[in-house]
Formats: C-alpha cells, structure tokens, sequence
C-alpha cells in the first residue's frame, strides 16, 4: 500500500518565533486562535484559555469550554481583551454586559474558511500588540508562508486533479464537506474535495463512499501511530480505488482540524502527497513524513 503519513512535531512551529512586545493581556475561548497567537510570538500575554487547548502553557487557567464560559475564572483573569471564534450563535449576552461592566474588549474572529484562517494571524497581531497601526515582520513572515503554500497551488483543471475525500473519522464514516478550512487546503494544494456538496461535516454509509470513489484518502489519525490499514478500520474493506491503489496520506499533526496557522504544514505536505500519487502508480516504497 502506497501511504503519505504527514508527522510533525507540534513544538517546531513555521520558522522562528519573535517574543511579543506588547502587554495586552489576552483570554481566547479558541484553541486554533490560541495556536496563532502562540505562532506570532504572544503566547505569553495569554492569561485565560479553553478547556480544549492543550497547546497553551498548562498553568494558563480554562475560563471556558464547549459548555460555555466560566464567568468567575474569566474575570479573575483580568483580560484586556477577550477574543472568541466568531459563530453564527455569536457572543453569549452575558459575556457581553460583564465585558461592558469590566472594560473589556471583545473581539469575534472568523476562522471557518481558508481566507479566515489566513485574516486570523493580521487581526490577532494587532490585537495583541494594541493595534499599533502597522504589521509584525512575523505576521508578514507567517502571511507569506501562508500564500506560499495556498496561493500557488497547482492550477490544472480540475479535471485532471485527483478527486479527494478527506476522513475525519471510519466508525461511523464522517468526511470534510465544502465550506471548511480542510476541504478548501486540499483544493489549494492540487486537489479536489469530494463530496462537493452539503455540509462542512458529513456521516456517510459505506455505500455513500463507494458512490464516491475518491481517488485518494486524507486519513485525519491525530495522535496515534497505528498503520494506516488500520486508521483506515472497516473503510479498508470497501471496493474504492483509493484503498486498490494504496493512495491514501495519513495526517496525525494533532492541530490539523484546527483553524490555525499551522495548516500550513498540513497542506504543504498533502501537496505532496497529491504530487506523489499523481506522478507514481501502485506498489512504490510507502512515502513518510517524519
């Protein structure tokens, strides 16, 4: 079986780190805004953080969750600004009256889409350093890889580009649909998502996959090391030529279904998979990315 495992190491980050000069004290109910604000070099004007970030220091207190916010622990905190992913929901009205009550500053970002993943690391720049008016040189580096990665991707038509369908899970089956920052990176990069249509988040049936027939499989393993005949579970057995031709590309970067800037290494390394496939046939050395 031919296999693309996409493995980096979650510390290495894009390039260097510039420390953050400004003193704005932050609280980011968002993991993947908390991952950026880390990348550009503010990590450490983060003083409250969700309950799902494991990638902020651990000593920084949870002032929320998917439950909703811990109203105590966010102003024990004192933030200056508290920044949120933006939602259709929107910000609770509570959140809203203490943030008036106790001068905060509320800020909602978009980060579904490709484009607001890549507006997130300007935005958050200049929130964290008080919006000075003008850009970091690592907000620019960070932009530039970005584009370097999303903006210049093969321009084939699309006929001729691999069809794509990226599995956030095998049991039940649940794939990336349109709209999401995961389908748009693999169009970037040389591909095309299927399905095309629906939601962002898909349960199919096996028999919905096999009407499919991606000619390759993103396998999303976060965390795990286990082969990909494996990760691949009860998909395996099905009569899809992705799995008779061995192209499947397995990504276990834990931050990889999480809006930040990080997707750039995601899909630097799904382009290459894609290359990979679309220039070699079946029963080639698997390709690892360590």
């Amino acid at each position: 079986m031919w296999v693309c495992a996409l493995v980096w190491t979650v510390s290495a980050g894009i390039g260097g780190v510039a420390a953050g000069q400004a003193t704005t004290r932050l609280a980011v109910l968002s993991p993947g805004l908390a991952i950026t604000l880390a990348e550009l070099g503010y990590g450490e004007q983060i003083v409250g953080r969700h309950g799902f970030d494991a990638w902020t220091e651990g000593s920084v207190p949870i002032v929320g969750d998917q439950h909703g916010v811990d109203y105590s622990a966010l102003a024990r905190v004192r933030p200056d600004v508290v920044v949120v992913e933006a939602s259709a929901a929107g910000v609770p009205p509570r959140m809203r009256a203490l943030a008036e009550e106790l001068g905060w500053r509320l800020e909602e970002v978009p980060a579904l889409t490709l484009g607001e993943v890549r507006a997130s690391i300007g935005v958050l720049d200049g929130l964290a350093r008080g919006d000075r008016g003008d850009r970091s040189a690592r907000a620019a580096e960070l932009i530039g890889a970005f584009d370097d990665v999303f903006g210049t991707g093969r321009r084939d038509a699309e006929a001729s580009r691999p069809r794509v369908a990226s599995l956030a899970s095998v049991n039940p089956i649940g794939v990336v649909g349109p709209g999401s920052f995961s389908t748009e990176s693999v169009d970037a990069v040389g591909g095309v998502s299927v399905p095309s249509a629906g939601a962002p988040y898909q349960t199919l049936t096996g028999a919905d996959l096999v009407e499919l027939d991606p000619d390759v499989l993103v396998v999303y393993a976060l965390g795990t090391d286990a082969p990909a005949e494996e990760l691949l579970g009860p998909v395996a057995g099905l009569p899809l030529r992705a799995v008779a031709l061995g192209h499947v590309i397995v990504v276990r970067e834990e931050t990889s279904l999480t809006p930040s800037v990080r997707l750039v290494e995601v899909g630097r390394e799904i382009g290459r998979g894609l290359a990979l496939f679309g220039a070699s046939g079946a029963g080639e050395e698997a390709f690892d990315e360590a």
